[in-house]
């Protein structure tokens, strides 16, 4: 992340890498499969998306947004403290059902002001890279950002690994040389 307008998010592993990549107002997904670059536009898929959903039964679309509303859950405050990568947080549970179940999950989030900037900024990117002209909020972003001016570092043995700020050139974001940007999934010419 350099700013709203230069993004890299880099996923998979050896031989099936990708990324998301925010440059300007445009967002691509740009693929390495075997060796060959592909790439999407996601103005286009999501439009696409968008006109499919559009066809979509009203009961459907009802019983989605429904399901996607039912993810309440309480917080209980410990009061007790724990270091993740070097940043202070505190220890919270969080209380919620699970078929007809009381389950709990502890969290440890923090209040520091550079990493909760950062995380409102990752969420920022990915709701754009996942909204489908829906609102909705996700569970996962849900636990993520917790409480306002608190985000969380650590649950369900996922935790910060490293956070730290560097310098980033602008070739970074730029596409891969002799893509022609079109309206399809295409390799690399």
């Amino acid at each position: 992340y350099k700013d709203a307008e230069h993004v890299l998010i880099t996923t998979g592993s050896a031989g099936e890498q990708g990324a998301q990549l925010i440059v300007g107002d445009k967002r691509y997904i740009v693929m390495n499969h075997g060796g060959k670059k592909k790439y999407m536009d996601m103005d286009v898929m999501m439009e696409q998306m968008k006109q499919m959903l559009a066809g979509m039964p009203q009961e459907a679309k009802q019983e989605e947004a429904k399901e996607e509303e039912e993810s309440d859950f309480k917080v209980i405050k410990k009061g007790e403290s724990k270091t993740v990568a070097g940043i202070k947080g505190e220890i919270w549970t969080v209380e919620y059902e699970d078929e007809g179940k009381k389950e709990h999950l502890n969290l440890v989030v923090t209040d520091d002001d550079k990493i909760v900037d950062a995380v409102y900024k990752y969420l920022a990117v990915m709701k754009q890279f996942t909204q489908m002209g829906g609102e909705e909020e996700d569970g996962l972003s849900s636990l993520v950002n917790i409480e306002k001016g608190y985000v969380t570092i650590a649950f369900d043995g996922m935790e910060l690994i490293k956070f730290d700020e560097a310098d980033i050139p602008d070739s970074l974001f730029a596409l891969p040389v002799g893509m022609d940007i079109g309206k399809k999934l295409s390799p690399e010419k």
